[in-house]
């Protein structure tokens, strides 16, 4: 059995200012520590440093794209250690403030793996803007239009010759708020988006088996699976940066994650974001996040 490897990228920069997302991977990294999971880790874990921004980086020509010089650094940085990471033989498990970094997550996956796998991409939002399409130019929204090769080419850049996703293999689940120019695109790339009240109401097995019966009829090899917190009910699990009411049920996504995960033979990595420590009430989405670790971890990955 193949072990996990933690990298923690603590970014924030990603929704242009503190909101206090940064401090969730080292809170989440105490927690595995004492937790029944931190068997299935090896060491050494990777942590990933947050720029300085420069405050000119958020306006003007940035005003699209913010504090674009930075993140590029944040997500070449994260790339390099995920890349070591499964060089060395192991699972990245990569605990991230702002999920923007997943540019530099997903694309380290493709260089070494090529792009024909699947992912199951969890979140409220879409992420899935690009500087066109985006009404704020906070790249916390754009991580995924980049991997897919949409986008500012000096972050396209990071998935190399080809993109890091394939549309056809891109499965979004949670999503609940979405802005018009990400609908837009989800349409144009005809990606297959699970919402919240659809997983809420349908057994988990359902889903999962139509999942995987999508990425077999696609010869996927591996999966990805990403997971934003804020997928979540706020109301059951209050601990993110971005509320929104009417999210996944803990107990379904736990279940859902934890077959996804078992019925894959090869998983290419795991994804926590967004966790928030001042935000969470009595630790309810920190024990969350660990069920759904704990799910995977026991998910038997050769």
């Amino acid at each position: 059995m193949q072990k996990f490897q933690l990298v923690l990228v603590p970014d924030w920069l990603g929704s242009a200012h503190k909101t206090g997302v940064e401090a969730g991977p080292a809170a989440l990294e105490k927690a595995i520590e004492r937790s029944d999971i931190r068997k299935n880790i090896a060491k050494p874990t990777y942590r990933i440093s947050s720029p300085r921004p420069n405050p000119s980086h958020s306006r003007g020509r940035y005003s699209s794209v913010k504090y674009l010089p930075e993140l590029k650094k944040m997500f070449q940085e994260t790339q390099k250690k995920v890349m070591s990471v499964i060089q060395e033989g192991n699972i990245p498990l990569v605990l991230m403030g702002e999920d923007s970094s997943m540019m530099g997550v997903v694309s380290a996956v493709s260089k070494k793996m090529g792009n024909a796998y699947g992912i199951v991409w969890f979140d409220a939002h879409g992420d899935i803007n690009t500087p066109k399409t985006s009404l704020t130019g906070r790249l916390y929204g754009m991580a995924l239009a980049h991997l897919l090769g949409l986008g500012d080419t000096r972050l396209t850049a990071l998935n190399g010759v080809k993109p890091s996703l394939l549309a056809r293999n891109v499965v979004m689940l949670g999503q609940r708020s979405l802005d018009p120019g990400e609908k837009q695109i989800i349409r144009k790339e005809h990606i297959r988006v699970y919402t919240s009240s659809a997983i809420n109401r349908r057994p988990a097995s359902e889903i999962a088996g139509e999942i995987r019966r999508k990425f077999r009829k696609n010869h996927t090899k591996g999966l990805f699976i990403h997971i934003d917190l804020d997928c979540l009910e706020p109301v059951q699990s209050p601990g993110v940066s971005l509320q929104e009411p009417g999210g996944i049920a803990p107990k379904k996504l736990v279940e859902l994650v934890g077959l996804l995960a078992r019925e894959e033979s090869l998983l290419l990595g795991v994804c926590v974001a967004s966790y928030t420590p001042k935000a969470d009430r009595a630790d309810k989405t920190k024990t969350i996040a660990l069920q759904l670790l704990t799910a995977i971890a026991e998910s038997n990955v050769q």
